[in-house]
């Protein structure tokens, strides 16, 4: 009798709650303390539930000297309620729970093991310390019998050459006993169970696939499987792939091994299914390119223009594109590719240069260093102008020596194409600036001395 006098009060002060207190916290009927738990969550029929759940209390209204318990209240009231409590003071609990978080951290997340559909209801979450019963809710549990059908991710606008992740996610109440997710793409996929913001769970597998033509209209299947008691249950989903692509796309064929002063042909083709109405080819050669449909031996045909070209190293890097613009059902559709040539040529614009510039001391390091646009990339050689002729000093990009005296250098980049040669540097020491200016000014004296002996010999 006392204990029914409780739970009496208990339910007017949740009317009072409701009409009397307008700051209460938003799904709570006290100003003692509030729980962060998803209104309304859903579970499977002989599997098990957990409920996220984590709570903020007034401390100053808590018993230091008791212990904080949490228990669960069905929506029923009075002679109708239904506990099913954690409370260890109670005897009368219907079903078993298991509190896996921690009461003292607020936190009052709980485990339902082996729900059935009778377990569907709205639910209070109670506070007991010393004296103090406060609660808070509801939150509406829905136990189904059949489990969810998992839900396929996929990115809009798919067209082909496109790198897109696919992913495969089912609602997990039971994080503890997740559910196995299988599809028709990679088995080995990974999976993953996922923390959501609210505190529920998500199980979830993904693969990465490059998108052609041929996955237009392909069938993506995934199903769930759950572990409940004394089975499993499952539940498929099933998406069609809408795959944009284009007609075929040409081909450029270009010879192997291009070179300079080289005359090629490259030409552009398409396959035709339709002879009668072949595709318009164009590209970024010379417009005027002949155009022709073939007959292949296996008598598929083939549209194709070509361009005989002499190469030069201005083609290397150099695009060329090719379009195929296909007539089809009183529209065009285009296709196009790209290729980019690469071109070997002998050494251009052979240059050297000098560090330091200007006069240097005698006996001072000197660096020479030569540069030129090549390919393949030129070797280099250094050479030092004498009286004999060119004298090879060094091989190199950078040739550094001590300069003694000064010098003419010049230097050649040379590959299987070539060779170019550099303009000369001169290197002038300081001292040979001295003797040349010493030379300078005996050769004037001795050019004074002789126009005086010619006047006196004249004058005699």
């Amino acid at each position: 009798m006392k204990e029914d006098r409780i739970w009496s009060v208990l339910a007017v002060n949740m009317l009072l709650s409701v009409f009397f207190l307008p700051g209460a916290l938003e799904g709570c009927m006290n100003r003692i303390f509030n729980i962060t738990t998803p209104m309304k969550i859903e579970a499977l029929s002989g599997s098990c539930l957990q409920i996220p759940c984590t709570y903020d209390i007034n401390q100053s209204r808590l018993d230091s000297n008791s212990t904080i318990n949490g228990y669960w209240v069905k929506m029923g009231l009075g002679s109708n309620r239904d506990r099913v409590s954690l409370d260890p003071s109670r005897s009368e609990n219907r079903y078993p729970l298991e509190m896996i978080g921690n009461m003292t951290e607020q936190n009052c997340t709980t485990l339902f093991p082996g729900l059935n559909t009778s377990y569907s209801d709205r639910y209070y979450f109670y506070i007991r310390n010393g004296r103090l019963i406060a609660y808070c809710g509801p939150i509406q549990i829905t136990v189904e019998a059949s489990p969810w059908s998992p839900s396929i991710n996929i990115p809009a606008d798919l067209k082909e050459h496109q790198s897109v992740t696919i992913s495969c996610s089912a609602l997990t109440p039971c994080p503890h006993s997740p559910p196995e997710l299988t599809w028709n793409l990679q088995q080995d996929s990974h999976r993953q169970t996922e923390n959501n913001t609210e505190g529920t769970f998500t199980t979830k597998i993904q693969e990465t696939i490059t998108l052609s033509d041929t996955h237009d209209g392909y069938n993506i299947s995934c199903s769930a499987t759950y572990p409940v008691n004394g089975g499993s249950k499952t539940a498929e989903t099933e998406v069609t792939l809408s795959v944009s692509y284009s007609p075929w796309s040409p081909s450029i064929n270009i010879p192997a091994d291009l070179k300079e002063h080289q005359s090629v042909t490259i030409s552009c083709s398409a396959l035709t299914p339709c002879p009668h109405s072949p595709p318009e080819l164009t590209w970024s050669l010379q417009q005027d390119s002949h155009r022709q449909t073939e007959k292949n031996t296996e008598g598929t045909f083939t549209t194709k223009i070509q361009e005989t070209i002499t190469l030069s190293d201005t083609h290397d890097g150099y695009n060329i594109s090719c379009s195929a613009t296909y007539p089809v059902n009183g529209g065009n559709k285009t296709a196009e590719t790209e290729v980019t040539l690469s071109v070997s040529y002998a050494p251009r614009n052979t240059s050297a240069s000098i560090s330091p510039s200007g006069l240097v001391s005698a006996g001072s390091w000197v660096e020479l260093s030569c540069s030129s646009r090549a390919k393949p990339p030129a070797s280099f050689t250094w050479f030092r102008n004498s009286k004999h002729g060119a004298i090879n000093v060094s091989v190199g990009q950078v040739y550094s020596f001590n300069a003694t005296e000064g010098g003419e250098y010049y230097c050649e980049a040379t590959n299987d194409l070539g060779q170019g040669t550099s303009p000369v540097i001169s290197v002038s020491t300081k001292d040979d600036q001295v003797f040349r200016f010493r030379v300078l000014i005996i050769l004037t004296i001795l050019g004074i001395i002789m126009m005086c002996v010619t006047n006196v010999i004249f004058e005699w």
